[in-house]
């Protein structure tokens, strides 16, 4: 009885709030879930504030202070720690924000500075979902320190940093907590043109100290998504057109010093460039944007990771580009792995590069980029839940220099290439269901016969549909994949036996090479049901394949093709705190692999662990087990190998974040039983905020790998028949990645960043994999003894003579010596306009002979010539 009057009573106040609503200006209202969606209604303001963080302009007294956030962490739900208010305005071209973070013990508030995008210390924040699509948000954060940290969010909760708007936000310490004051411009946000609008709307605040999370309108860890769970924004009425109209020129200049090869005629000392060109953005309408760049240049932006690569397939490298990361989003479309637009395409190395033949006196120059040109794309999305993004860029022609014994000419090294995406997605029934379509271009200008290889045109398609069901505790995912590669038969026979592809495999009856062949066509999808984050129990079931001749490497990236997956996957995750624990959650997947031909690749088997301890420490770890199966990859072409069952297992454990000295480390061990083989990873890393300004980090790993098969060359004999060498690697790994940080203001910064690497590869009992499918490991092989093997130091090569059989191959050792880094000095010495100093340097020493000393590699690294750019690069800000 007792509870039936106070049902009735919450719903009379729920019915009073709502019949109210035009005149509250803090409401709240009902989900589904039961759990309340929050509702503040802005009011338009006549005098914007002076940006200083004081709080103390007459507009700050129009309209009703927020508050009552409650904690989403440590205690989900829980009243917050510390009181927190805020109140939001508008006039015709800005938001303004205004935060009150109160705090009874205001000298324990961490008010760090860090660099642009870093979150440090005590932060609040907000979190507009302007198209109110229920997908993705404009997040705009500040740190008590005044740093400004714009992120863009998306429904899974995953944040892009990557995002850089122009906006402006100042704090100050009070006697009683800190404030902030923000000013974001209605240009930087995505909007349908509407006389009144209704945003999506999430605030939070983080106490350091407390490794807490209290927000405004609670998002529960368990939920059907981060953006759908947002609270409202009412009262923005009567906008004008937005304009949108945004210049940034920029001018650059870059002076190398090189080393100097006295016997290589092209070598240069010192190469200089100048160069000017410029960045944009156009409003189409209320609805789209258009985004431009002329002649970019992103020397600022920091060197990828050194690295040694043994497989067959190509190493992804992450994007770092301003223009092609921001609003990225509308361009995605991954298939697992698979990713149909891979922006760092756009400006590769050179593709058809000649080599060079130094015992000739062949030398040969080529620029490590492909100019960019130009780039534009046109994003936006409209008011009936239309997403549309189109892309379009143009790399130059490049050319090799090449001095053959003095004789001095150019051949084209990659050809003009234009690049165009385009991508539409539907969203209806209420963010709950979206259909979409992508389809991309390239195309190649192959003038020449040494572009012959190349692909003339490539075109790739998908599209996709996505539905909750059942009040988002379950979903419906399916995407599918098309591809079309037209060039040459030169270029299409190279790609049928990449390593993407291999049709040459003896064993695949299914697939042969054809050398007339000018076209080559694929497909692939995937289709995954499942149990979403609102339940503490998930499951997800996913079918996915790829065709033999599925091919996206043009614009996108893949590893392989051929193959029918199946994967079923367990998740619990508990987000009541429980003794010890904050949270944990334990996961469970199986896996199995297919052919085309039908042949079992492999079954694997994973069960990991995390832990959120109440000390804010946390852990996870994980268990692999691969089954065995037949590897159609591992002999580059050859026949599938038989593979043998091995085990994995994984740690990963950090102590608490906020703490002034931080302490983590990762490690890994894995071994095979059958083979005799293992393999190990230890990497400890170390973070020290030595005062609110200035922070460092080291991160050191060893690996040792041992493997008794690993694959050295494909051969062919006096016999013309075709020999695959295997052989027991040996290898050490050392990295160091060192990081500081000091900031001067929020808008100054010093950054170094530097890494040096080593890795030596020592290859013996040397192996000829002769039955490739015998049952038992030891079959499988022809070892190579010093019966049948010579080595010719001469020519760093080994000889075979067995019986009547005679072939070569050369001697696999390898010796990887690297240092890069970077000093990067940024001044944003108004809201967009940067000012850079960069200086980079490479230094490398991999020609030199294998040996195992690890002292002896450190010397030889560092007393490398390198190579030292020095570069200073101004933009300058315009919005009309």
């Amino acid at each position: 009885m007792v509870m039936r009057r106070v049902n009735v009573l919450l719903m009379v106040v729920f019915f009073i709030e709502n019949a109210s609503f035009g005149k509250a200006k803090d409401t709240l209202r009902w989900g589904n879930s039961g759990l309340y969606k929050r509702i503040y209604v802005t009011e338009r303001i006549d005098n914007p504030p002076l940006i200083d963080g004081k709080l103390d302009d007459a507009c700050w007294s129009v309209g009703r202070w927020s508050e009552e956030y409650v904690q989403q962490t440590p205690m989900e739900g829980a009243k917050a720690s510390q009181r927190t208010q805020l109140k939001v305005l508008y006039d015709d071209k800005y938001i303004y924000v205004a935060f009150k973070c109160y705090d009874t013990e205001p000298h324990k508030i961490l008010h760090d500075i860090g660099n642009r995008d870093e979150l440090v210390g005590d932060v609040v924040g907000i979190n507009f979902d302007s198209y109110y699509d229920h997908k993705t948000g404009y997040e705009f954060n500040i740190t008590a320190g005044g740093s400004l940290v714009d992120v863009l969010v998306r429904n899974d909760g995953q944040p892009d940093f990557n995002w850089n708007a122009v906006w402006t936000g100042k704090t100050a310490l009070t006697d009683s907590g800190w404030t902030a004051e923000l000013k974001i411009p209605f240009s930087q946000l995505r909007y349908n043109n509407k006389p009144e609008q209704v945003w999506g709307m999430h605030s939070w605040r983080w106490i350091a100290r407390n490794s807490e999370e209290d927000q405004w309108s609670l998002i529960p860890r368990n939920n059907a998504g981060f953006i759908y769970s947002f609270g409202e924004l009412r009262g923005i009425k009567n906008l004008p057109p937005s304009r949108r109209v945004e210049f940034m020129p920029y001018t650059l200049a870059r002076l190398s010093s090189n080393p100097v090869d006295a016997d290589n005629p092209l070598s240069q000392r010192y190469t200089h460039r100048y160069t000017v060109g410029m960045d944009g953005k156009l409003g189409i309408g209320s609805d789209f944007t258009l985004d431009y760049t002329l002649n970019p240049d992103f020397g600022q932006v920091e060197a990828d990771p050194s690295e040694m690569n043994l497989s067959a397939f190509e190493t992804f490298y992450a994007e770092k580009r301003p223009f092609f990361l921001e609003g990225k989003n509308i361009f995605d479309f991954n298939v697992d792995d698979d990713i149909l637009f891979y922006s760092r395409r756009i400006g590769h190395s050179p593709l058809s590069v000649p080599d060079a033949d130094e015992n000739n006196k062949k030398y040969v120059n080529v620029a490590s980029n492909t100019d960019i040109l130009d780039a534009v794309k046109i994003s936006g999305k409209t008011a009936n839940g239309l997403s549309v993004g189109i892309l379009q860029a143009l790399t130059g022609r490049e050319f090799a220099t090449i001095d053959s014994a003095g004789r001095r000419y150019e051949v084209p090294a990659d050809p003009l290439t234009n690049y165009m995406l385009y991508r539409i997605q539907k969203d209806y029934n209420k963010g709950n269901s979206s259909v979409g379509a992508i389809f991309t271009t390239t195309h190649r200008d192959i003038n020449h016969p040494a572009l012959y290889k190349l692909n003339k045109a490539a075109y790739t398609g998908g599209v996709d549909y996505f539905q909750y069901l059942l009040d988002r505790h379950y979903f419906f995912n399916v995407r599918a994949l098309y591809s079309s590669v037209q060039g040459k038969p030169e270029a299409i026979l190279d790609l049928q036996q990449s390593a993407a592809h291999y049709f040459q495999r003896p064993d695949a009856d299914y697939l042969k090479i054809d050398s007339s062949m000018t076209r080559l066509n694929g497909y692939g999808g995937r289709i995954e049901l499942g149990r979403t984050e609102k339940n503490k129990l998930r499951f997800t079931e996913t079918i996915s394949f790829r065709s033999p001749g599925l091919e996206l490497n043009d614009i996108g990236y893949q590893q392989r093709a051929d193959f029918i997956d199946q994967q079923i996957s367990l998740r619990y995750h508990e987000t009541v705190p429980t003794g010890f624990l904050r949270e944990y959650a334990v996961n469970f997947e199986n896996t199995h692999r297919w052919n085309f031909g039908g042949q079992h690749e492999s079954e694997n088997y994973l069960v990991s662990a995390y832990f959120h301890f109440v000390n804010n420490w946390q852990a996870s770890i994980w268990t692999y087990r691969f089954q065995g199966g037949n590897d159609t990859r591992f002999l580059r072409g050859g026949p599938a190998l038989k593979m043998d069952p091995f085990w994995h297992f994984g740690m990963h454990f950090n102590t608490d974040w906020a703490k002034p000295v931080t302490f983590s480390l990762n490690a890994h061990y894995s071994f095979a039983r059958t083979s005799n083989s293992n393999d190990y990873k230890i990497q400890p890393q170390l973070h020290l905020k030595l005062s609110s300004r200035l922070r460092l980090s080291s991160q050191f790993s060893v690996q040792e790998n041992h493997y008794d098969l690993m694959y050295v060359n494909t051969v062919e004999d006096d016999q013309h028949t075709t020999r695959y060498v295997g052989a027991r690697l040996n290898q050490i790994i050392y990295r160091l990645t060192l990081r500081a940080s000091f900031n001067i203001t929020p808008n100054m910064s010093f950054q170094y960043y530097g890494s040096p690497f080593i890795t030596m590869g020592d290859y013996s009992q040397f192996k000829e994999i002769s039955q490739p499918n015998a049952s038992s490991y030891s079959s499988r092989f022809l070892p190579l003894d010093d019966t049948f093997l010579t080595f010719d130091e001469s020519n760093n090569r080994y000889s075979v003579h067995r019986e009547s059989v005679s072939y070569y191959f050369d001697n696999p050792d390898f010796h990887m010596r690297e240092f890069r880094s970077n000093f990067v000095f940024r001044w944003e010495y108004k809201p967009g306009s940067v000012f850079y100093f960069v200086w980079a340097n490479q230094m490398n020493n991999s020609d030199a002979p294998y040996h195992s000393s690890v002292t002896r590699s450190v010397k030889d690294l560092f007393s490398a010539t390198g190579t030292n750019i020095f570069m200073l690069k101004v933009n300058y800000y315009l919005n009309i």
